[in-house]
Parts: structure tokens; sequence; C-alpha cells
């Protein structure tokens, strides 16, 4: 796979719609390289020859039932980006479908916005230029959500009167079905023009069985996944939810949603990376334990990445809203949000950092995936008054109490909480 121009293959047996899309793609995307096939087997030996960037196939080919002709992709091009365009599916087919495409696409709905959706794409592939990071988020969208979760969905679920509000709040517990989830709510199947703003809308668009069947069709071992060392799934599946609720108090009326699913979804890329390479994961995490550095900085030393970026592709392989997927991309990196004006996703910075402690500390230039915040990012957005607004959020979301002040020493000086005093990360400038 070569990155000098983008490459898309289209398969669709209906040749009358395969000269529309023909038609409109090469118009609109006059620098790609574009192949268009009615036949699968023809396709087939392009695809082995090239490997396209993005491949989109027509559900049900001929000689393929369902989405087979997609996993045969996924098995031969494992970083291909993998569109399925349908006029109708079952939800038996859907919830086959949701394990292998990234996204669903709607025939003649979605047709006429094929071109952007290309676009997007090619964009969130350019996020990982390695093969291999590609390779392992792309491989598959199945991610192990944590047991606990499956239980508590099945008890509302079966309950006297489930509602949607009582079958999101489970879900957003859970990083990971709440992005397959939303992923899947998303295709115009479901009857909506836009993507879903919350859990709720996305369950509301599904409904209760096909929401449950989403939760379920993981395997038995992907529902019970096995211990990887360095990797507390509780307290990741807590970190998330902290981050959305605080996320959604600081965020407009209009931005609430988009915040508090930013924040559930924060942490998909260490999740993907601790399930899908669970020996490398826990050998980077005691190394980060060893020499008192973040995981996110061994993983950066290593790999060139961070969580922050598997996930941000992951989300864009599922169509998230381009504002989510940078926000979730650039959460290691606070010099990236300077300059502009605040995103309410972007908080994400601050949430996350905030909800493990509240009195985190400023610093100038913190290493990658310290859990201190940026004097830069904070002297931009508001300084110490608005540091102080968010720890208090911090601590209502957590529980915590106010550290009390300490009393005047002798010598008569302040302390640091002191509305006199400059803020720490000055008089670290000063004494620079």
């Amino acid at each position: 796979m070569t990155w000098q121009r983008p490459s898309a293959t289209i398969v669709e047996r209906d040749r009358s719609v395969l000269l529309s899309l023909q038609s409109l793609l090469r118009r609109r995307l006059p620098g790609w390289r574009l192949r268009f096939f009615a036949e699968p087997e023809s396709a087939m030996a392009h695809i082995e020859e090239e490997e396209p960037h993005i491949v989109i196939a027509e559900l049900d080919l001929p000689g393929f039932e369902g989405a087979s002709f997609l996993e045969w992709v996924r098995d031969r091009a494992p970083s291909t980006v993998r569109l399925l365009l349908t006029s109708y599916a079952s939800d038996a087919e859907v919830l086959g479908v949701a394990a292998v495409a990234h996204q669903l696409l709607t025939k003649p709905g979605d047709v006429a916005g094929l071109p952007a959706v290309l676009e997007s794409a090619w964009g969130v592939s350019s996020l990982l230029r390695d093969p291999s990071h590609r390779d392992m988020v792309a491989e598959s969208n199945d991610l192990p959500p944590a047991p606990s979760v499956f239980m508590r969905l099945a008890s509302v679920l079966d309950g006297p009167e489930p509602s949607a509000e009582d079958v999101a709040a489970v879900i957003e517990q859970d990083a990971a079905l709440a992005g397959r989830v939303v992923q899947v709510a998303q295709s115009t199947l479901f009857g909506a023009r836009v993507p879903p703003r919350s859990v709720r809308e996305a369950v509301v668009r599904l409904g209760f069985e096909l929401t449950r069947g989403l939760a379920l069709t993981a395997h038995l071992d992907r529902i019970v996944p096995r211990r990887v060392d360095g990797f507390d799934a509780d307290a990741f599946s807590r970190r998330g939810l902290r981050t959305g609720m605080m996320m959604r108090r600081l965020a407009s009326r209009q931005d609430r949603d988009q915040a508090f699913l930013t924040g559930i979804v924060h942490g998909v890329g260490d999740l993907l990376f601790a399930s899908r390479r669970p020996e490398q994961y826990a050998r980077m995490a005691a190394a980060a334990v060893t020499r008192g550095v973040p995981m996110a900085q061994v993983m950066h030393e290593e790999l060139r990445i961070t969580g922050a970026e598997l996930g941000a592709y992951l989300l864009g392989l599922w169509g998230f809203p381009t504002r989510m997927v940078a926000a979730v991309g650039r959460q290691h990196h606070p010099k990236q949000l300077l300059g502009g004006p605040p995103d309410a996703c972007d908080t994400v910075y601050v949430a996350r950092r905030l909800v493990v402690d509240p009195e985190v500390a400023v610093e100038i230039d913190p290493p990658i995936g310290a859990n201190t915040l940026d004097a830069a990012f904070i002297d931009e957005w508001g300084g110490a008054v608005r540091l102080d607004a968010w720890r208090h959020v911090a601590r209502s979301v957590t529980g915590q109490r106010k550290p009390q002040a300490r009393s005047r020493t002798t010598s008569g000086t302040r302390p640091a909480s002191s509305v006199s005093a400059p803020a720490p990360w000055k008089r670290q400038r000063l004494a620079r």
C-alpha cells in the first residue's frame, strides 16, 4: 500500500448502480485511483495485487453470503478500510456486518455523500503510517467489554419495563460497547441523516433487541477476556465514565452529548492495544512502573504512537464526528490545542487528568501522557481561575474533598491556593 495517491475499490453487481457510482466518484475525486468491479472475483485479483486504501462492497455479492466478501478483504488486506453498501439489512445481517465493516452505508440514500465518506476515511488512514499499527486497529471491530457490564445490561433488558435511559446508562460504563452501538446506529439503515449525539439516541434508533444482539455477539473469550497484566479494566471503565461526566458538566447545552461521549470513549485506544497485543502491553506497562514514567511515554518511545492515536484511528474508521476523533487523538498533545478557539470535546485533555487527581499539578512542557497539566494550555484556556473551577467540578464528579489550605508559615508566605499568590507554574517561570 503506497501513500502517494488515495485509492478505492468499489464492488457492485448492479451495473447501472456501478456506472452511477463511477460517474459520481470520478467527477468528485479526480486525484484518486478508483477501480470499479461488478464481479467479486475480478475485484479479489485486483485487491491481492494492489491492496487499496478503501474497499466498498455490496452486501450479498454473488458467491458470498452477507459480509463474507469483506471478511475476505480483512484477511487479505487488514489495513484496508472496509465500507458496506446496501439497500436493506435485517437485524441478523447487521450483527454479522458490524464485526467486519467499519461503516454501513445505504443506497440510494448515502450515495450522494459517498465522496465525502471516502475523503474522511482517507484522512483517518493517514493518522497511522505504520502498516503494523493500521493492521492492529483494522483487523476487527471487536473489543473486549467488561463482563460486569454484560451482566447489568442483561438484567436491565430482561426487567419489567426497560427504558432507553436505563439501557444507555449501563452501556455508557463501557467504552467498547458504547463505541460499537454508536458506530452501528450512525448508518442511515436506521432512518437518521445525522450521527447520534448520545448513546441513548443510538439505543432508540437500534431498538432493544438489536442493542442486545450487538452486546452479545462477542465470542465467549471476549466476553470474559483473559487478564492482561498492567491493565485494570474496572479502573479503565471508571475513568472513562467520570471523564465523560466532567466533560458534560463543562460543555454548553448543545455540546453536552458529544462531549460526554468523547469522554466515555477517549481511552478506547488503550483498550485496543491491551486486547490485541496483550504481551506487548504488559511488558510496556511493567517498564513504565519500573521507570516511574507514564505508560504513554514508554509506548511512544517504542512505537512512536500512543493509545490516543490508535483510538482516534478506530473512531475515525467507525465514522465518529471529526471533532471527537481530533480530540481523542490529541489528548496527550496540549500544544496542538493552542492558538484556536476551545472545543468542548478537547476538554478531554483536562478532564481525563483531573478525574484521576483533582489537585493535579501544572508543569511547563510535561512529558507525554503525564497526569499533569501543561502551563501554556492553562494560561491560554483561562488561567488559574478557570483551573480552580475545573478542580471544583472534578471533586464533585469523583466525590473527593478539597484539601485544607496550609496555615501561613513563620516567614509569612502565602499558600499556593491564595488568591493573591501567583500560579505555581508562573513561579517556575520566574525561577528560570
